[in-house]
C-alpha cells in the first residue's frame, strides 16, 4: 500500500523551493514535480541533486511563463507577447482545437530536454493546473511515458469531494466544483484509452478535498488524508510555500501555501503514515 506526497511548483520562486526543501526534510513529502522555465528552476534543481532521495517528476507547463521553446516555432501556445497567456486562455484555446499538436508536441519535447539538461532524471510527469487532462495534451504525455516506461498522474477524484465543500465557498475559489466535474469528464476519456498502457496513481487527494477554509487545514486534516478511500498507489497533491511578493502575484492559493508549510513542517508525516502500515515513497520507488 504505497503512499506519495507529491509538492507541485517546484522551482516557480525561491520562496516555493524553500519550503518544499522544508517539508522534504522535516518527513512531510517524498516527491516533487519541476517547473523548468521559470527564475528560481536552476535553484530547485540544485537542491534536488544535493538530495536524491527526493523523487523529482516533470511539471509539464502551458500556462505560466514563456515557453522552453522558441516562442516563434510554437505560436498557438503564445500570446503577442510571447508568453504563455494562462490558463483560461489556454483552456478556452484547447477546447476550440485552436492548440496546433505539433506545438504541444515541441515544447513538451523541450521541457523534457531542459529537465535532463539539469542533471536530474524524470521519476514521471503531471502538469501545471491539471493542463494534460486535456485530450490533445493527455495523449503526447502519454505516448512519451510509454516509450519511456514512466509513470503519470491521474487526478482522480477523491469520494468525499462533495457539494459541503460547494457551500462553504472551498477556500473561495469560484467554479471549483464545476471545474472538477468537467476534470472528471476528461479524465475518464483519457484512462479508457490509456488503462493497462501507461501507469498512473490508483487515488488521488488534496487538502483542499477535507478543509473548507484555511484554519482548518491542520495536522489532523492530514492525518485524514490518510485514511485512503481507495486505489494505490495513492497520491497526496500539496504545495508548501514561504510566500512572498513574487508568489503571490503568480500564486491564487498562496495563503494555502504558506498553511501547508507551516503544518507540514511540524511533525513528519512519513510517520504517520508508516504506523497506519503505509509505505513511504516516490513515483520512482512505487512502479519499481
Amino acid at each position: 500500500m504505497n503512499i506519495i506526497v507529491n509538492a507541485d511548483d517546484f522551482g516557480l520562486t525561491q520562496g516555493m523551493n524553500r519550503g518544499i526543501m522544508d517539508c522534504f526534510l522535516a518527513g512531510s513529502i517524498s516527491s516533487t514535480t519541476l517547473l523548468v522555465n521559470m527564475p528560481a528552476t536552476e535553484e530547485a534543481a540544485g537542491y534536488a541533486r544535493d538530495h536524491p532521495s527526493l523523487g523529482v517528476g516533470l511539471h509539464f507547463n502551458l500556462t505560466l511563463g514563456r515557453p522552453v521553446s522558441d516562442p516563434s516555432s510554437v505560436p498557438s501556445l503564445v500570446g503577442p507577447d510571447g508568453c504563455f497567456p494562462g490558463r483560461s486562455s489556454c483552456e478556452k484555446r484547447l477546447l476550440k482545437g485552436s492548440i496546433k499538436r505539433s506545438d504541444i508536441i515541441r515544447e513538451f519535447r523541450a521541457q523534457v530536454e531542459r529537465f535532463e539538461d539539469l542533471g536530474l532524471k524524470v521519476t514521471h510527469i503531471d502538469s501545471h493546473q491539471h493542463v494534460h487532462l486535456f485530450p490533445q495534451v493527455f495523449d503526447i504525455v502519454a505516448d512519451y511515458c510509454l516509450e519511456h516506461c514512466i509513470p503519470m498522474r491521474a487526478p482522480w477524484p477523491w469520494p468525499r469531494m462533495r457539494l459541503g465543500l460547494r457551500r462553504r465557498g472551498c477556500l473561495g475559489v469560484p467554479g471549483m466544483y464545476l471545474r472538477q466535474k468537467a476534470r472528471n469528464l476528461l479524465l475518464k476519456r483519457n484512462v479508457c484509452r490509456w488503462k493497462g498502457r501507461v501507469r498512473f496513481n490508483g487515488g488521488f487527494g488534496c487538502i483542499l478535498d477535507v478543509a473548507g477554509r484555511i484554519s482548518s487545514i491542520t495536522k489532523q486534516r492530514y492525518l485524514e488524508l490518510l485514511s485512503i478511500p481507495q486505489g494505490f498507489p495513492f497520491e497526496i497533491m500539496v504545495h508548501p510555500a514561504w510566500v512572498d511578493e513574487r508568489l503571490e502575484a503568480v500564486q491564487l492559493m498562496s495563503r494555502v501555501c504558506d498553511k501547508e508549510r507551516e503544518v507540514l513542517t511540524s511533525f513528519s508525516l512519513r510517520e504517520e503514515a508508516e504506523k497506519r502500515g503505509l509505505c513511504w515513497c516516490s513515483y520512482g520507488e512505487s512502479f519499481c
